[in-house]
This record gives structure tokens, C-alpha cells and sequence, in this order.
């Protein structure tokens, strides 16, 4: 823990923040709604006091607590590691701290106190303006600073309150922001493919849920406890998860035969027009497709994907022929007569012509999916 992260603007101007809630909630809305001194206004004082510490409670948990680490044992996919190239830092700065397995829980909480904290002080603006509504019209100022508390009130309720039902969202199907927009892709290739699909560590809602706040109901919402129920590095997983119903019945039967089919078959090399010229030829004479995978030894998503594509050729084989073609290695001329732009790109040629194509640069999977219905169509047509 380093009480160092506290010392941060952004970390600072959310406590100001919460402080002058606090104040004008107390002092302003219900000392002017019912007195502080009344039942109603104790009340209220006492609700609000509680929501107000349990927010001060768990952004401290949230900005102390280590996130949690990665073993240094753990081997990334290539794929997913900083070999892409993208930015994988999720620093949160409104806590100077990043949101993790350890913290996410009181990140959680967090936000549920201060939504339904912002939310009550909403409720008691609007109760103190009805009631000394007449009063304020004579006073200018007055009147001024309660329509913009009103006005800032209203729009930090739809902030937090929007933040919280995505979070809710998100922990009820036990994912993660990256993984919800990994599979809406993956959702809809499955659609696209007649397939169906479902999260791998969707395991229903209720498991969903204890997965992130514990199995005790009732420390749900104590931001001081821990989840248990998994070790952070490995989780549970539901066996229709991620795989499509027709992959799981083709997969059993394939099972079942006696297959002495390649694993991978190799990517031919083409490596200069004529070459490609006589690829294209000898294809059109026996009246079959051919894939070309054009590549770029710089393009870490093809050294990637090239495996991938490999083993997919293991499907098709021998009935289709895979090649490759190195962009650096052959004349820019035939490059721009595929009409290539992007790396990896995989076309599919008939009859000298190209016929479709797929362009990489996403999940290898999804491009391997891709390029299997790109073959699979051009079979049916």
C-alpha cells in the first residue's frame, strides 16, 4: 500500500468533490428542507453520513489496494501480449491506481455508494426546493446556486448511475470491458455462421455475481472483503463457454473416425509473378480454388497467424491449396495486381480471378473463422 496515490489532482479533486456534496447536502438541502435537529433531518443526515463514509471507505480500498499481479511465471499468447503493439494499461487516474482482480469489488462498490448517494441528495434538492420554492424567487443568488446544484446533482447521478449499470452488466456476465468487445465480434461471426455463442466464463448469473463480491451475501456490499472463490490466475469456465454448437457435434464426430489427415500442412511459397502466374494456371486446369496469404516478415500479426492458417489448410487439404507471398520479396507490381494494401491479407483466386478476400489484423481466431467461411462459401457457390 503507498498513501502516495492520494497525493494525485485527480484523486484529490474526487474527494473535493465528495466534501462539497457532503456540505451542501447536509447544511444547505436538509437543513432548509426539515433542520438538522428534526427526526426527518437526523435521519437523513445519518443515511447520507453513511453513504458519504462508505464512499471515502472504498476509494481509500481502491487507491491503496494492489490490483494484483501477474506471476512471473505466466507465459502471455504472443497474440494478446505487447507483441501487438497496442496499449494494455488500465490506470484509472480518478484512483491513481490500476483496476484489478484484488480491487475491483471496492472499485465496484465505489461507485454503487456514490450513485445512490448522488441520487438521495438529488431527491433532498428537490424536496428543500419545494418547500421554500417562493423564498428563493426573491433571491436572485440563492436561487442561482440551487439551479446549479440542481443542475450538477442531476448530471453526476446520470454519470455514475450509467457507469454502475455497465459495471452491473458486465459482472453479471462475469466479463471483463476488453472481453465485451471481443465478443460482440465473436458473437456475431457465430450468427453469421449459423453457429451459437456464449461467454467461457459466463457461468449464470448468481455465479456470475459471487464471483466478484463473494459468496457471503451478506458482505455483498462491505467493500473490506475479499473475493475467494477463485485464485486470481485460473477460473472457472462453462463447457458450452465459448464453442458453437455445430463445432462441438463436428468436433465429437470427427473424433469418432479414424482421420490420418495432416495436423498443418505447410504454406507454399510464391516467390515472383510467373511464379504466380503458373500457381494460378495449373489451379484453373484441374478447376480448383487456391488461398494466398500475403504476408510481411515485419507483421507481427502474420508471424502469428501464419501457424493458424497452417493448420487450417490441414482441413482442406488435399482438395485446396494454400501459398503464402512475402510483399518484400516479390515485384511491387504483382502486389498491386492482388490489390493488397494491408497485412495479413488472404484471398481466395478461382479461374485467375480473385474471389473474395479477408484482411487480418484482429484476433487471429476470428480472422481464421473468417477465412473458413470465406472458403466454405466459395465450396457452396
Amino acid at each position: 500500500m503507498s498513501c502516495r496515490r492520494f497525493f494525485s489532482i485527480p484523486v484529490l479533486s474526487v474527494i473535493l468533490v465528495m466534501g462539497l456534496v457532503y456540505y451542501v447536502t447536509l447544511f444547505v438541502f436538509i437543513d432548509d428542507w426539515v433542520g438538522l435537529r428534526s427526526s426527518a433531518g437526523k435521519l437523513n443526515a445519518l443515511i447520507f453520513t453513511s453513504l458519504a463514509s462508505l464512499c471515502i471507505f472504498s476509494l481509500s480500498i481502491c487507491v491503496l489496494l494492489d490490483p494484483g499481479r501477474v506471476p512471473s511465471s505466466y507465459a502471455p499468447d504472443v497474440e494478446n501480449s505487447s507483441w501487438s503493439g497496442s496499449n494494455n494499461d488500465h490506470h484509472c487516474v480518478w484512483i491513481n491506481n490500476c483496476v484489478g482482480y484484488a480491487n475491483y469489488k471496492a472499485f465496484f462498490l465505489l461507485v454503487f455508494y456514490a450513485t445512490v448517494a448522488c441520487i438521495h441528495s438529488t431527491v433532498l434538492l428537490v424536496c428543500c426546493v419545494f418547500k421554500n420554492g417562493e423564498s428563493y424567487a426573491g433571491n436572485v443568488p440563492l436561487k442561482t446556486f440551487m439551479v446549479s446544484c440542481g443542475v450538477f446533482m442531476i448530471g453526476l447521478s446520470i454519470t455514475l448511475g450509467t457507469l454502475l449499470g455497465w459495471h452491473i452488466y458486465l459482472i453479471a456476465h462475469n466479463m471483463t470491458t476488453i472481453e465485451h468487445y471481443n465478443s460482440k465480434r465473436a458473437l456475431w461471426l457465430a450468427r453469421k455462421s449459423g453457429q451459437s455463442y456464449r461467454h467461457q466464463f459466463d457461468l449464470g448469473v448468481y455465479k456470475n455475481i459471487t464471483s466478484v463480491l463473494g459468496s457471503n451475501i451478506i458482505k455483498w456490499l462491505c467493500p473490506t472483503f475479499t473475493r475467494n472463490t477463485e485464485d486470481g490466475i485460473n477460473f472457472s469456465a462453462s463447457r458450452d463457454s465459448y464453442l458453437v454448437t455445430g463445432r462441438i457435434q463436428a468436433i465429437d464426430a470427427r473424433k469418432q473416425e479414424v482421420d490420418d489427415s495432416p495436423v498443418s500442412v505447410e504454406l507454399g511459397p510464391i516467390s515472383s509473378e510467373s511464379h504466380f502466374d503458373e500457381v494460378m494456371e495449373e489451379a484453373q486446369r484441374v478447376g480448383e480454388s487456391v488461398v494466398i496469404v500475403w504476408m510481411a516478415a515485419w507483421c507481427r500479426k502474420c508471424i502469428y497467424l501464419r501457424p493458424k492458417l497452417e493448420k487450417l489448410a490441414a482441413e482442406f487439404y488435399p482438395r485446396l491449396r494454400f501459398y503464402h507471398v512475402d510483399v518484400n520479396a516479390v515485384p511491387y507490381k504483382l502486389v498491386s495486381r492482388a490489390g493488397v494494401t494491408k497485412m495479413p491479407t488472404i484471398q481466395l483466386w478461382r479461374d485467375n480471378q480473385k474471389q473474395a478476400e479477408v484482411i487480418g489484423g484482429h484476433k487471429a481466431h476470428f480472422v481464421v473463422n473468417e477465412v473458413r467461411e470465406m472458403i466454405e462459401n466459395d465450396s457452396i457457390t
